[in-house]
């Protein structure tokens, strides 16, 4: 492949771009050092030429993506699917009760743990369950032994209701 590029090099003129020197005192170095500047000159013009051809190159071919490859875990296929549906739906905010029913009603529909949180079954039964959880939520008793509190209506007393009343509450 070196010897393509290299004939394509041979084959293509380029333009080399001209130096000029800024000191005298680059010439003092290079009689010194004697150095083939021509030479690098025109090797670094087939470098350029031969890197630009590369980019030009890739530029032209369109890239597929690659495809991920899977990553295989020697469980049961079941079991690991399970862990991570029940992970899942734990970062939904399901409970460990509702991901055991799910686990349940997955077990007999025999459909996955995500699917099974869809299904009908599932979905009539967390539906009962949130209700339930409403309700007890709405009877909770301000403490042990009284009954519910409703607080009384102060805006349209007078100075010296509120004043009674206040007094009243605080015991004295």
């Amino acid at each position: 492949m070196d010897e393509n590029i290299e004939l394509q090099d041979s084959q293509t003129p380029v333009e080399v771009e001209e130096v000029v020197e800024a000191d005298a005192s680059a010439d003092t170095e290079e009689s010194t050092q004697e150095v083939d500047v021509e030479g690098l000159q025109k090797q670094n013009a087939k470098l350029y030429a031969r890197m630009k051809r590369a980019e030009e190159a890739l530029k032209a071919t369109p890239q597929a993506p690659q495809p991920q490859k899977e990553t295989v875990i020697n469980n049961t296929p079941n079991q690991s699917e399970d862990a991570v549906d029940a992970k899942i739906l734990e970062s939904q905010g399901f409970s460990d009760e509702e991901i055991d029913r799910a686990r349940k009603v997955a077990k007999v529909e025999d459909v996955s743990l995500i699917k099974a949180t869809r299904d009908e079954m599932f979905t009539s039964w967390k539906a009962s369950q949130d209700a339930k959880k409403k309700a007890e939520k709405a009877q909770l008793r301000g403490s042990k032994g009284s009954g519910l509190n409703k607080p009384q209506k102060t805006t349209n007393l007078s100075k010296e209701e509120h004043k009674a009343l206040w007094n009243e509450k605080m015991g004295r």
